[in-house]
């Protein structure tokens, strides 16, 4: 195909990062790329629930056949996709696990010693926030915002001892100097649909463009997966950087998804699972997060939202 097929990355580090890995990808099938890196407002606060505004000037660039498609953190990737938007591929998943990223050589999550001062740790999740209170008395979340290297200047500066990001970030950026420790997924369970690059485009890009994308990038495990974890999610609420997890296990033909919220103050949580054939997953995950909401799921979710409103008066 003589035709060049033109990404578009948010105009940061870590965009450049997913960019050049898409790019590399299709390049080694022998096809001609241009990467196009697109200035954004960033993240912004609202009520300390996070909004992903990026997408506003990404999916622009989209509708002015700027760019043939976007490319962007898996987590990031919208409950719902218009008609006009369509997902061509998830990359294959690489480490779903979180980490912790420090200056401080002798910093630990997992063996702080309760005698010591607490020490604070950087995050703009509201699930790890609940999940480090759970875990641990020892440690003071600190909300921390940005884009990867924005939150390492912010630990620099003396904002936090230490910020916890995907490893998958850390992995793209080249930071692994920073990192103490990777955190255990089953204990520090990951923000939904974590740890792939997700490519978007238009639904009107040509068929042909859009079929040797999905062919060349798309992992059907890890589409399936984080698209189960997506739907949990969307069947709990809508709300973006709520205390929902899900995390997904796949065996020959069968999946197996477990999920659950659980309150700010890591004192509460409801947790169950479903199990069935992959073919049926997107159901597997609606009946799982109709079970979390009965089994106590919706007296969380709505006393989370009242706190996080509290919490940012």
């Amino acid at each position: 195909m003589n035709e060049i097929i033109r990404i578009g990355a948010v105009n940061s580090y870590i965009g450049q990062a997913y960019a050049k890995c898409i790019s590399d990808m299709l390049s080694q099938s022998g096809l001609n790329t241009e990467t196009i890196l697109i200035d954004t407002v960033g993240i912004k606060k609202q009520q300390n629930t996070h909004n992903i505004s990026y997408f506003s000037e990404m999916e622009q660039a989209l509708k002015n056949q700027t760019v043939d498609i976007i490319v962007f953190a898996s987590e990031d990737t919208p409950l719902d996709i218009p008609d006009d938007y369509e997902i061509l591929a998830f990359t294959k998943r690489v480490l779903i696990n979180d980490a912790v990223i420090t200056t401080q050589s002798n910093l630990s999550i997992i063996l702080t010693d309760p005698r010591e001062e607490k020490i604070e740790i950087g995050t703009s999740s509201n699930l790890f926030k609940a999940l480090l209170n759970k875990e641990s008395h020892f440690i003071k979340s600190i909300d921390i915002t940005g884009n990867l290297e924005e939150r390492i200047q912010k630990m620099a500066s003396g904002k936090c001892d230490g910020i916890i990001m995907p490893f998958s970030h850390i992995q793209c950026m080249g930071y692994w100097r920073y990192i103490t420790e990777v955190l255990d997924a089953n204990t520090f369970i990951p923000v939904v649909g974590q740890g792939s690059i997700t490519i978007k485009s238009l639904s009107s890009l040509k068929q042909n463009i859009k079929t040797i994308i999905r062919d060349l990038l798309n992992d059907v495990n890890t589409e399936i997966s984080i698209l189960s974890e997506k739907e949990f999610y969307k069947n709990i609420d809508t709300t973006p950087n709520l205390p929902i997890f899900a995390i997904t296990i796949l065996k020959e033909n069968n999946i197996q998804l477990i999920g659950g919220v659980i309150s700010l103050d890591g004192k509460t949580m409801v947790k169950d699972y479903q199990t069935g054939e992959q073919i049926h997953a997107l159901e597997l995950a609606q009946k799982l997060a109709e079970n979390v909401w009965q089994k106590g799921g919706c007296d969380i979710i709505e006393q989370t939202k009242i706190d996080i409103l509290n919490n940012n008066k």
